[in-house]
């Protein structure tokens, strides 16, 4: 009995592989005068591409350097930025911290 539920069971695991194996790939349809057009010759004309807004400290923005509050000019200038704080405008910076190198 436990050989026929073995042969039944190997039998039925080789039957969805066989007949997905039956399964032609079908053809895309393309249309037959679809062609790549490219220009001659790039267009001479250069547009001026503005520079981006530079971010300005104010008198109100909030300076840490290494988690501590201090002055913008007590900086080092080995120190870098860990995070930076935008006022709405996106110029105007209301709170910049720094991590100085150790």
């Amino acid at each position: 009995m436990t050989r026929l539920t073995g042969a039944f069971v190997a039998l039925l695991s080789l039957s969805p592989t066989a007949t997905a194996s039956l399964d032609r790939p079908k053809a895309v349809d393309r249309p037959s005068n679809m062609r790549l057009v490219l220009p001659k010759e790039l267009p001479r004309e250069t547009v001026e591409v503005p520079p981006p807004a530079e971010a300005q400290l104010t008198t109100e923005t909030e300076v840490l350097l290494d988690g501590r509050q201090c002055p913008y000019k007590d900086v080092p200038a080995t120190a870098s930025i860990t995070r930076m704080v935008l006022a709405p405008d996106g110029k105007t910076i209301t709170r910049i911290e720094f991590r100085s190198k150790r």
